[in-house]
């Protein structure tokens, strides 16, 4: 019995870890892209994102893609309620000294992407 559970928490463990090595690997905002679901609990989200009104304040520019197929470069987003499906979840804050991103909505697809 004893070794049944420590063989669960070692496996536990380990899915722990990769699920937080995928998150660490992209903590660049200049790789961000895919499909992302909207948390309402801040602290089930992977980043905590900022939208900027000024497009030059942002470190990344998103364009909301309608497919999310087409969702395969930095900064082209698709949104989606299930958080199942999504790649990430992001919570929304007021306050930009708390924010991972900030981020600016572009229309043109091809503005999407780092802000140099």
């Amino acid at each position: 019995m004893f070794k049944t559970i420590i063989f669960f928490f070692v496996c536990l463990s380990a899915s722990f870890n990769e699920l937080f090595a995928q998150i660490q690997s992209i903590s660049n905002p200049c790789e961000i892209y895919g499909v992302v679901a909207v948390q309402s609990i801040r602290s089930r989200a992977d980043f905590l994102v900022y939208v900027e009104e000024d497009e030059f304040l942002a470190t990344l520019r998103v364009f909301k893609e309608e497919n999310k197929l087409l969702a395969n470069k930095a900064g082209m987003w698709h949104f989606v309620e299930n958080y199942a499906f999504a790649d990430f979840t992001i919570f929304f804050v007021d306050d930009r000294a708390i924010a991972d991103l900030i981020i600016y909505y572009t229309d043109k697809e091809f503005f999407a992407g780092c802000v140099k």
